[in-house]
């Protein structure tokens, strides 16, 4: 059962990374996901950490071992008046209230505890996958953008030489364009030192050594409006394992308490066994060996520990989990509430930006540059509806921007890639713990 208690997606990964070649290493957002959750050193070391708490499981249901006792006495080193006895006997303890049962109860939910714990780690990592992903795709596009401009500069410098062939352009209008070509260059270098950066944050959380030739595919994303706040704030409630980790550590708490009250009664203990003695009688005839059945019974009584504070303890803990959950359902409905409007205003911005700047913009560009091959306008004017042209264009990528922090944020919120998680098969609590199975 617990070679077959979860499923990874690393084959699946490893057989789409076979199939690239061997210079570059492509990754969709979806592959990038299912690498990270495969691949990440911290995942695997908190998986081996639920491995760690389905041991201790195994050994909560255990008995205790039975103890074989033996016993031989005689008077030879003294008077060796041929007196003797021995015995030989087995002692087992056995436990009282259902002791065993209630440990295994705490075991249980310490596994599912452990799971919930890497649901949560799995969450966080996604949730800065996606946005380290979504920030390379737009300084992707904004480097896009830069050599866009920079290949329209050099069509102007074509059209600066045809004009000053025939005197009809300056000096300084070939060096306003030469310096607006120098500044894109230098834009472009600090694109590309940010992009570089940022692959390296995403190649150490998806495991890989090295961020050179990793190159991401993605097409430039459409914005879209999230669901309904109402519905969002319910499937966060259901799916955020950090809540989930506060409902179990109410169910831990309950189940110590069980425990702490099946422990009170101590393990009675029995024993059987046989015995053996002869007993030498001065001036009376040799007597035989005498043969014994012995059974033995030992109970320990709970008068003065009755296991008080443990009981009391656990009831403490209990009150302060539900405090702790009430708490962070209430932070996580707010964050929700926080993330959602803004991810909405930027999806409707970034949608005006697109349909109505945009097309302004290429179209006001294109007149300029015919107004300048009809000398009806300078190189500066034309230089500055560029930039203009440009600016939007970033402003766009820039929103883009914030709406897919915002969209990853609210994702993150959500745990919208609970499917990626890992699922265990958790064994299902007693009616003293109430931890759901994953």
């Amino acid at each position: 059962m617990a070679n077959s208690i979860f499923l990874v997606t690393s084959v699946a990964v490893t057989s789409v990374l076979a199939l690239l070649p061997a210079h570059a290493s492509r990754l969709t957002l979806d592959t990038a996901l299912q690498t990270v959750i495969s691949e990440n050193p911290d995942l695997k070391a908190s998986r081996a950490d639920v491995e760690v708490a389905r041991g201790r499981l195994l050994q909560a249901g255990l008995w205790p071992n039975p103890r074989l006792e033996l016993m031989h006495q005689t008077d030879k080193p003294f008077r060796n008046e041929g007196d003797y006895s021995r015995s030989a006997g087995l002692r087992q303890d056995f436990p009282i209230g259902g002791r065993i049962g209630r440990q295994k109860d705490v075991a249980r939910v310490d596994v599912a505890l452990a799971l919930a714990e890497l649901n949560d780690a799995e969450r966080k990592l996604i949730g800065e996958v996606e946005g380290a992903y979504y920030g390379l795709s737009s300084i992707d596009r904004e480097i896009a953008l830069v050599d866009r401009l920079t290949t329209s500069v050099a069509g102007l410098v074509t059209a600066i030489e045809a004009r000053h062939r025939l005197g009809e352009a300056s000096t300084l209008d070939a060096n306003t364009v030469s310096l607006e070509r120098q500044r894109l260059e230098q834009q472009r270098t600090l694109l590309e030192t940010e992009r570089s950066t940022k692959l390296s944050e995403l190649a150490a959380a998806l495991g890989l050594a090295s961020s050179e030739n990793l190159v991401i595919e993605a097409a430039p994303p459409s914005p879209k409006q999230p669901a309904a706040l109402a519905s969002l704030e319910d499937f966060a409630l259901e799916h955020r394992p950090d809540l989930q980790q506060l409902e179990l550590s109410v169910d831990r708490a309950k189940a110590e308490r069980a425990l702490a009250s099946a422990a009170a009664w101590e393990d009675w203990s029995i024993g059987v066994g046989v015995q053996e003695n002869r007993t030498v009688l001065e001036q009376v005839p040799a007597q035989p060996r005498d043969s014994a059945l012995l059974l033995s019974l030992s109970v320990p009584l709970p008068i003065f520990d009755r296991n008080q504070g443990t009981r009391a303890a656990a009831r403490a803990s209990e009150l302060a989990a539900r405090d702790r959950l009430n708490g962070l359902a209430l932070r996580i409905r707010n964050e929700v509430a926080a993330r959602h409007p803004d991810t909405v205003r930027l999806a409707q911005t970034a949608q005006s930006l697109q349909e109505q700047a945009l097309p302004l913009s290429v179209r006001n560009l294109e007149q300029a540059r015919d107004a300048y091959r009809q000398g009806q306008i300078n190189i500066g004017d034309v230089i500055q509806i560029e930039r203009q042209a440009f600016d939007i264009n970033m402003s766009y990528e820039e929103t883009l921007t914030r709406y897919f922090n915002a969209f990853a944020a609210l994702e993150t919120a959500i745990f919208s890639r609970v499917d990626l998680a890992t699922h265990f098969a958790t064994p299902a609590i007693s009616k003293h713990g109430s931890a759901r199975g994953h």
